[in-house]
């Protein structure tokens, strides 16, 4: 399968069905109406992809070394699924799935069975104390995370442990994607909750500019569609 397309929605079709296997020993997700129910939240990832490949990573150059961790990952949602659009599109990525619930990492370990050309690394850790990622230095950092909330400098405190001995370039750019109901707004309270910087903030040896903060919204009218909160830094020393 050459295709990506045809080479994605297989991969999908395939989560799909461990998810639906392994949701009653694990508690993945809803155990009413599992398989529509995941078909939905495949279905929101890939809506939330589309609005932040074309407003953040339109502009990543295919060859850059691009790193991704997903925080909380549970049963994949986004984590699993971005990985995959990611692969595709992003010749040098490295992917990290941090999840601290054994058996939810146990469970995204086993998704490299699904597409071992393109493998994924589970870290069953909280963010923050997880081990060093290690690896050629990326030159774009992608953070995701649903139903986590963490603020921005705990974030990226998280990944000035995470990076370890990898130093990031003058230049980098670091984005973090957040799911939000369909109805969030940007306000003023969100900002000051996510602490969603609007000047630079020193964390470690990096100094960390704001480049950009907004509310994608979706474009469904599906209820379970989502609103992806972005907010992005440049990364100088």
């Amino acid at each position: 399968m050459n295709n990506p397309n045809v080479r994605f929605n297989a991969a999908m079709g395939q989560f799909q069905q461990e998810m639906v296997r392994w949701n009653r020993q694990i508690n993945l997700v809803s155990r009413k109406g599992t398989l529509g129910r995941v078909a939905d939240l495949i279905g929101q990832c890939r809506e939330a992809w589309a609005g932040l490949s074309g407003v953040e990573l339109g502009g990543w150059d295919k060859e850059d070394p691009v790193w991704y961790f997903d925080l909380g990952s549970g049963g994949g949602l986004p984590g699993y699924v971005w990985h995959q659009l990611l692969a595709a599109r992003f010749d040098n990525l490295q992917t990290w799935l941090v999840e601290p619930r054994e058996k939810r990492a146990w469970f995204l370990e086993r998704l490299n069975k699904i597409a071992p050309e393109q493998p994924h690394q589970v870290w069953n850790a909280r963010w923050g104390e997880s081990p060093a990622a290690g690896g050629p230095a990326p030159s774009r950092v992608l953070i995701s995370m649903k139903a986590l909330r963490l603020s921005d400098p705990v974030v990226l405190a998280g990944l000035d442990v995470a990076r370890g001995e990898s130093a990031l370039p003058e230049g980098g750019v670091v984005a973090i994607a957040r799911f939000y109901p369909p109805k969030q707004q940007w306000t003023p309270g969100l900002v000051e909750e996510l602490e969603i910087a609007s000047e630079a903030m020193t964390i470690g040896d990096y100094i960390y500019s704001p480049i950009r903060q907004q509310v994608i919204s979706p474009k469904s009218k599906h209820p379970t569609a989502a609103s992806l909160v972005l907010s992005v830094y440049e990364v100088s020393s």
